[in-house]
């Protein structure tokens, strides 16, 4: 029969093993998700970018329907969003997008008026 201490000692061994084995399971599960975000994160920067995108081709549009000028402020916001677009991991036709946008006439041409 074993003994009081003995069972105790089983008993630290089983639940210390437990909580070290639960702590490791969360701390690597919290170091893949800083690295690579959580799927809920992922989503969120997804769905934003693409948000982005879409005021970027609004902002597009609305040069190309005025005449192919765009007034320094819709430049600034153009630029602002393509900030945050490009840092959420944006790029090509969005590049493409606010670099017209930003050549662009800041008022119409004489011919246009």
């Amino acid at each position: 029969m074993l003994s009081e201490e003995s069972i105790v000692a089983i008993l630290v061994a089983v639940l210390a093993s437990g909580s070290v084995s639960s702590l490791t399971t969360y701390l690597l599960k919290s170091l893949y998700e800083k690295s690579h975000g959580s799927p809920r994160q992922k989503a969120l920067e997804t769905g934003v970018q693409a948000l982005l995108f879409e005021k970027l081709g609004k902002l597009h549009r609305e040069m190309i329907d005025r005449g192919g000028w765009a007034p320094d402020a819709e430049k600034q916001m153009a630029d602002r969003i393509y900030q945050a677009y490009h840092d959420l991991g944006g790029n090509g036709v969005g590049t493409a997008l606010h670099d017209d946008i930003l050549r662009a006439h800041s008022r119409p041409t004489k011919t246009e008026e």
